[in-house]
């Protein structure tokens, strides 16, 4: 008897090229060019699952309207500016408001206009 209607292949690949597992806090990218559509294409992929894996409701999230909230708050845009363009290398050249986020520069992410430590 057939277990499965599928004929799976497997095929070995070491951990150092498993790019999407642990995306958000392994992968450092710091410019798409030169870089592997399909490493890129993985990335993607798995960011998204993680916003649409957020535990609340799609209703929940409309009515928090987090990412409308987010645009709005002066600190959270420089933020996220900072995130896409790199921060500078030492603290004190950063703008004060973003100092408290010094220490966890290397964990933030933004997703979908929100932004996401970890």
């Amino acid at each position: 008897p057939q277990l499965q209607r599928y004929q799976l292949q497997a095929q070995y690949v070491p951990g150092r090229e498993m790019y999407a597992a642990d995306t958000l806090s392994r992968v450092q990218i710091s410019s798409t060019e030169g870089t592997d559509p399909d490493i890129t294409s993985d990335i993607e992929v798995m960011i998204n699952s993680f916003v649409l894996a957020l535990p609340m409701s799609p209703e929940k999230k409309v009515d928090l309207n987090l990412q409308q909230a987010t645009a709005i708050d002066s600190t959270l845009q420089k933020l996220k500016q900072t995130i896409r363009v790199g921060w500078l290398d030492r603290i004190q050249e950063a703008k004060p408001s973003l100092r408290p986020y010094w220490t966890i520069r290397d964990e933030l992410h933004e997703v979908e206009g929100l932004l996401f430590k970890g």
